[in-house]
């Protein structure tokens, strides 16, 4: 996972957790029961969204992060511990939890992943993708075309684990316009957008530009969300 820790500088960091809409919650509660799970996985777990979302469902979540400067912004959780090495996280875990990791590894890593499951134990694969074009458009943004999508390895997935269910669908979520600023910030294309446009990166600025564009008390934003629940073979 050293392509992901090195996508996120500290500024970054800090904006994933000053805001991150409660998108893990929904997708979590879509595929998983209650109180399911001993431990779980959370594979490229960031500041910790995913991490505590997960606690309703395990006794333990552990939450592995490459990047330094996401486990300094990192939430704490009685329920949840944090690590930066593979080697150091309690094995086996009987939940393992891609959230929109599966671009950064390697096919030898994700099998590493597999190995530490139970034989019975579930792989959850999700992600999701805010629309951002209501934001842009308004403030006539034109952010590069973003060729990037998190395309699960599927053949390797399914020689070790049997497919479940499967689902995308369509979720809203509404936000203040710091919170909208914040999401905006940790997507580089359209950061470089924001930055080109009002000549300037410097945070107190840009929202006190962008509240020029939106007037009201909140945006309200669409997502796509997708996963994928499988069980081990």
């Amino acid at each position: 996972m050293e392509n992901r820790a090195a996508a996120y500088s500290k500024e970054i960091a800090s904006h994933y957790k000053a805001y991150r809409p409660e998108l893990h919650s929904v997708l979590i509660k879509k595929c998983l029961q209650v109180d399911s799970f001993q431990r779980g996985l959370d594979v490229g777990c960031g500041v910790g969204h995913s991490s505590v979302a997960l606690t309703s469902y395990c006794k333990k979540v552990i939450g592995l992060e490459p990047s330094t400067f996401m486990l300094q912004q990192a939430h704490q959780h009685p329920q949840v511990c944090y690590e930066s090495v593979y080697t150091k996280v309690s094995k086996p875990y009987d939940l393992l939890c891609f959230f929109g990791v599966l671009f950064y590894l390697t096919d030898e890593e994700v099998n590493q992943y597999l190995n530490g499951l139970t034989a019975s134990g579930s792989l959850l694969v999700a992600d999701f993708k805010i629309d951002y074009d209501l934001a842009t458009k308004r403030m006539q943004l034109k952010p590069k075309a973003l060729n990037y999508e998190h395309i699960p390895a599927q053949n390797l997935l399914t020689q070790q684990a049997r497919l479940l269910k499967s689902e995308v669908f369509s979720s809203s979520f509404e936000c203040t316009a710091r919170e909208l600023l914040h999401l905006m910030m940790t997507e580089p294309h359209i950061e470089s957008a924001l930055i080109q446009r009002f000549k300037t990166s410097n945070f107190a600025v840009l929202h006190k530009e962008i509240s020029n564009f939106f007037t009201e008390d909140v945006v309200r934003l669409q997502a796509e969300l997708n996963y994928s629940l499988y069980k081990k073979n």
